[in-house]
């Protein structure tokens, strides 16, 4: 098998014909202008990715041999010629250009250090520099900052044009008043009040959210959003499921907010479970999302919340082609029946609303200060395993109040774990390093234990959710006290990679790396 055949035997594709027969015409209608306006926006992340100033991709789609049609196809996957699975390493032959950590949000070269030397240099600068929705470029030997509205002015003019055309269509409501202030945000660059419109959206009659969000493709600095665009149906059964968390959540915050002295989130969990429509911007390409937690914005957390929504596609079809193989292979024992996708619903509820808990702002500064702002580039990998231990203590105690069973609580913890190897698939940075850390911290507490002899883990869950607490907590010190260094310090210790994990992975090449829906739209 060749390179590329083995990278897109990696990924499981299924087709998706959305069932839009719940929409009125004219709901109908304005989804379609959304999804052109979506379609924009993954021309904008293009741009944003990659500087294609050789015109490889051109060259590639262009190419009809096996290999090259393969190569473009693999090139459509990824949005790039990096493999986001891989480490992004390249994997177009005679093209062994590193990935630029920054993509094309930065000028070529720019490291840290320089950054640093230039906001030592040019304070003033700090504000436009940091801004999430700002590109730096090169002038004249000088550093600069332009907004996203003026870098990408034509794409969003027109992606804002559909999202005017999409409301006009709509009833007074929720959906119409986000899209009017969405569509305006895209040429003004300011995304507040849409942001807090869209929490208030309930999925009706179709989900949208569009604009700039994750900064998780910010390798360089972790500071840069990259746009994105995802819509959807709703779905009401599943919907209703996961809306029984909402009041244990919501007991459960309180508690913490008292022990670690942060405010809670309020009274209410928006959340909306809803059938797949269109993926648009980063959501397109590498790894696929099964939920996510927006807005990132804390101080929008503190006055609204935030809102879930949550992919049924990807809830049903992850454990059924990744987990569950995985779970056959790594665990003493018959343990698959465990890795079910009620026990992967469970996790990935905790885990999303679990990102609204925890310190929002650095303790004992006179001025709010975000503890993103303070952690820099260790903020996505501390917040993502503190998502994933707090996760686990929020349903230790649904376990307590009766919410969900023992059995469902084991079943969840089996999940984790094949969770972790799922990940550490794609590498050790990111989500993988955060797993990472959390598989030496359980090692360290004897959380299960390795057997030589197969290959294999025995898991001692009491033990597991005991060690995540305590993780939990760990995380959410560091993120009150807004210590880079300290959180530098606790991956360090945390991040080596144990000598079983490379011979068990071994044991899954071929389970799937990613499940990848095809829209027919």
């Amino acid at each position: 098998m060749s390179d590329i055949a083995r990278r897109l035997s990696r990924i499981k594709r299924i087709k998706i014909t959305p069932d839009l027969s719940s929409l009125s015409e004219n709901a109908l209608l304005a989804l379609t202008y959304c999804v052109q306006a979506a379609r924009l926006i993954t021309t904008v992340y293009r741009k944003q990715a990659w500087n294609d100033d050789t015109g490889l991709a051109l060259k590639m789609s262009k190419r009809q041999d096996e290999e090259g049609k393969q190569i473009f196809d693999y090139m459509c996957v990824q949005g790039d010629p990096w493999d986001s699975g891989d480490g992004f390493a390249p994997f177009v032959p005679d093209y062994d250009v590193a990935r630029p950590l920054g993509g094309a949000l930065y000028p070529s070269g720019l490291t840290k250090a320089g950054w640093e030397v230039h906001l030592t240099e040019h304070p003033e600068d700090q504000e436009a520099f940091e801004d999430p929705n700002t590109v730096i470029r090169r002038l004249n030997d000088r550093l600069i900052a332009i907004p996203y509205s003026n870098a990408y002015l034509k794409d969003l003019k027109d992606a804002a044009q559909r999202l005017d055309m999409a409301s006009d269509l709509l009833d007074d409501g929720p959906l119409k008043e986000y899209l009017e202030l969405r569509s305006k945000e895209l040429i003004s660059n300011t995304y507040w009040d849409g942001d807090i419109a869209w929490v208030h959206t309930t999925g009706l009659p179709f989900e949208i959210n569009i604009g700039p969000y994750e900064v998780h493709r910010d390798l360089l600095l972790g500071l840069k959003a990259a746009f994105q665009a995802f819509i959807g149906i709703r779905d009401e059964e599943s919907t209703r499921d996961f809306e029984g968390f909402v009041p244990h959540a919501l007991a459960f915050d309180q508690q913490l907010a008292q022990s670690h002295g942060f405010t809670p989130r309020g009274t209410s969990i928006p959340m909306v479970v809803v059938h797949d429509v269109y993926r648009g911007g980063v959501l397109a390409f590498g790894r696929q999302f099964t939920a996510q937690n927006l807005p990132n914005d804390r101080r929008i957390h503190k006055l609204v919340g935030s809102r879930k929504v949550f992919s049924r596609f990807m809830l049903d079809a992850k454990p059924e082609y990744i987990l569950q193989p995985i779970a056959q292979r790594i665990f003493t024992g018959d343990n698959t029946p465990y890795c079910t996708p009620r026990a992967f619903r469970l996790f990935v509820g905790a885990h999303e609303i679990a990102h609204g808990m925890g310190p929002t702002e650095v303790a004992g500064e006179q001025e709010h200060v975000e503890v993103r702002s303070r952690l820099k580039d260790y903020h996505t990998i501390i917040e993502e395993a503190k998502a994933d231990a707090l996760g686990i203590a929020l349903l230790a105690y649904c376990r307590d109040c009766g919410y969900i069973t023992e059995e469902e609580l084991r079943d969840v913890v089996w999940t984790l774990y094949s969770l972790y190897f799922s990940e550490f698939k794609r590498g050790f940075k990111g989500h993988g390093g955060g797993n990472l850390i959390q598989y030496n911290w359980l090692s360290e507490r004897g959380a299960f234990q390795f057997s030589s002899t197969d290959g294999t883990l025995d898991v001692d869950v009491d033990a597991t959710i005991e060690a995540l607490k305590e993780l939990a907590d760990v995380f959410m010190e560091i993120q009150s006290g807004g210590s880079r260094n300290r959180a530098a310090d606790f991956i360090e210790v945390y991040s080596s990679v144990p000598v079983e994990i490379p011979e068990m992975l071994k044991l899954i090449e071929d389970v799937p790396l990613d499940v990848h829906p095809t829209f027919i739209v």
